[in-house]
């Protein structure tokens, strides 16, 4: 049997080119011996044949490699989304993204990201310099211990130590109407408010956490961080920053994750999902784009989650929840990480396989032991004592995923009075709104709700942050745009149903 019977098309392609490939490199070459242009010319068609022959071998090869690995595609459509497709004009209009000069505001929330990337630490020393107290106490000193109450947050007398100890954080490498809006918004809040990324490349979604769990090495263990999208996300400015703190805390988990309507992008994955605690609620998956969670436990779980830079970062923290990633502190202070049978498989494929994340960090501080160690209500994940890193907002207590939803699902009817809106399926008043998804779907309720809450008209304003503890200054804007949403009292319930599939 020769060396190609029986080989698979591409093998017998490969072979032809090869052999014609080699006969044209050498043959042509000592039969052109009769003067030196014949020579010459020869010479060049046999490097063309040659380099052909590389880039014809580079296409087989990947060509066969697409035809044997099924996982190839998926792991290109991820580059392409997560590295090239966000570089591209079109994708803004995909997105519904508006550039736009970066406002007064924007400007001075945004940091040195190239600093932080090229000189990590030069960058700390200088944000340690910066962030240090007239009494020389560092923030690290001044958080230590300060959420190991829930009381602490809405007390008046800790609001200084709350700005210390509370910040919101987003990405965009450059600015747009939306985050200019986002950035005036959380100002409302009183929440301090950090754009990473500024005047960088686009590095991909995974980039983007990595850029994150750098800047977190820079912030104290016990600080509560919110991380979210910066284009379409927005907080009611009603929301105080106590408010929003102490709503993570009642929570009880070291991070907590907005839940959505739709499994991404792995739908497969639907079944490995555990069921909400209590009451029925249809947000029951995943969303990477808006989390809140201590830095010492993102820190944890985004270095199991980032894999490289073109990476989806969704899918990456979706493994890592699927697997159950928990620790428990040891006698010295000390958090073991461990993760039970990875029920999200690999990364791409349906193998099952173990995460196993043990190691022993350096000591953590006594407030971090106390914050991130073992309560009573701890929930358990394999181990006596373990406690689990990643809690999702099934019932909309903080986060509230807007994909797939519909107006007649939020009460505003008592926005002009608390400031806060009711979603009507799980009974929760949440704070940050997220609108994912299909920036194209035929309904969007984000903006909507910008444009009868009048925060178009309201950002554009003089903030004086944590100015908002009622909707006062918008409550004319709900009064006028009441009829939109099928009634004066702001609110649709008609077409709403308590039932959950």
């Amino acid at each position: 049997m020769s060396a190609t019977t029986g080989a698979s098309a591409p093998g017998k392609l490969l072979a032809r080119i090869a052999r014609a490939s080699l006969l044209g490199i050498f043959g042509g070459g000592s039969g052109s011996n009769g003067n030196g242009g014949s020579g010459s010319s020869g010479g060049n068609r046999n490097r063309r044949l040659l380099l052909m022959f590389v880039w014809l071998v580079v296409l087989a090869v990947l060509l066969m490699g697409l035809s044997s690995d099924p996982e190839i595609p998926y792991k290109a459509a991820e580059v392409y989304m997560s590295c090239l497709a966000p570089r591209l004009s079109s994708f803004n209009s995909l997105l519904n993204i508006e550039n736009q000069p970066c406002s007064d505001d924007a400007v001075v929330a945004s940091i040195d990201t190239k600093l932080l990337y090229e000189h990590p630490d030069e960058f700390a020393r200088r944000a340690s310099a910066a962030a240090a107290g007239g009494d020389g106490t560092a923030v690290a000193g001044r958080c230590k211990g300060f959420w190991e109450t829930a009381a602490n947050a809405t007390s008046s007398t800790s609001d200084a130590r709350l700005k210390d100890c509370l910040e919101w954080v987003t990405f965009s490498t450059k600015c747009s109407k939306n985050l200019n809006r986002l950035t005036a918004m959380v100002k409302y809040t009183g929440i301090p408010f950090t754009i990473l990324g500024m005047h960088t490349s686009w590095q991909g979604f995974g980039g983007r956490i990595h850029a994150l769990a750098q800047y977190l090495k820079t912030v104290p263990d016990d600080r509560i961080v919110i991380f979210t999208d910066g284009d379409d996300v927005l907080p009611l400015p009603t929301c105080s920053a106590s408010a929003i703190a102490a709503t993570f805390l009642a929570q009880d988990t070291p991070i907590l994750f907005m839940a959505e309507r739709e499994c991404w992008p792995d739908e497969f994955l639907k079944p490995e999902f555990p069921k909400p605690d209590g009451r029925p609620s249809p947000f029951l998956y995943l969303n990477g784009g808006s989390y809140a969670g201590y830095a010492w436990a993102l820190r944890d779980v985004i270095a199991q989650a980032f894999t490289i830079n073109c990476s989806d970062d969704q899918r990456g923290f979706t493994r890592v929840f699927l697997s159950e990633m928990s620790y428990e502190v040891d006698g010295e202070g000390r958090r073991r990480m461990y993760a039970a049978a990875n029920k999200g498989r690999d990364l791409y494929g349906d193998r099952q396989q173990q995460l196993p994340i043990e190691m022993r960090l350096d000591p953590v501080s006594s407030s971090s032991s106390a914050s991130s160690g073992s309560s009573a209500s701890a929930a358990s994940a394999g181990r006596p004592g373990g406690r689990k890193y990643i809690k999702l907002d099934w019932h909309t207590t903080l986060f509230q995923s807007l994909v797939k939803s519909r107006l007649e699902e939020l009460d505003f009817s008592r926005y002009n009075t608390t400031g806060r809106v009711e979603q009507l399926l799980t009974k929760n008043e949440p704070c940050i709104f997220h609108q994912n998804g299909d920036k194209h779907a035929p309904v969007m309720v984000l903006p909507l709700m910008i444009e009868m809450l009048g925060f178009d008209r309201l950002w554009r304003q003089p903030v004086v942050p944590g100015s908002m503890g009622k909707a006062n200054a918008t409550a004319a804007a709900v009064d006028e745009t009441a009829a939109a949403v099928g009634g004066t009292d702001g609110r649709r319930r008609d077409r709403v149903s308590d039932k959950h599939h």
